[in-house]
């Protein structure tokens, strides 16, 4: 997540289609909760291009492979799962439709399913 993705006003995380798999423009509302915390952030990480800069190397971003380091030693979840978790959880226990969680996981939707 690069800084220069967040509408402030909005409340949206407007992330590139190029750094999206299906090459399509995502827009992520952002509640109010996650809004209050990334404006908290560069407080913590500082004040480069990205929102959760590697800490190693503060002009690249934290990899993929730094958090599945950081999960593992959590031994209870994968990043992937997070993913799934609450996919699931949008679905079954507070019933937003299987289209919706879907689209925001940009995954191509069956209109047969």
């Amino acid at each position: 997540m690069e800084w220069k993705e967040i509408n402030w006003e909005e409340k949206q995380w407007e992330i590139p289609a190029e750094k999206i798999k299906m090459k399509q423009p995502r827009i992520g509302t952002l509640s109010k909760q996650a809004s209050q915390l990334l404006e908290e952030l560069p407080l913590l990480t500082g004040q480069g291009k990205s929102a959760f800069p590697n800490p190693r190397a503060a002009s690249r971003p934290l990899s993929d492979s730094r958090v599945r380091v950081a999960m593992r030693d959590q031994k209870t979840m994968t990043p992937h799962g997070f993913r799934a978790m609450g996919r699931t959880l949008l679905d079954e226990v507070l019933g937003y439709q299987i289209e919706w969680t879907e689209c925001q996981l940009a995954h191509a939707v069956n209109e047969y399913s």
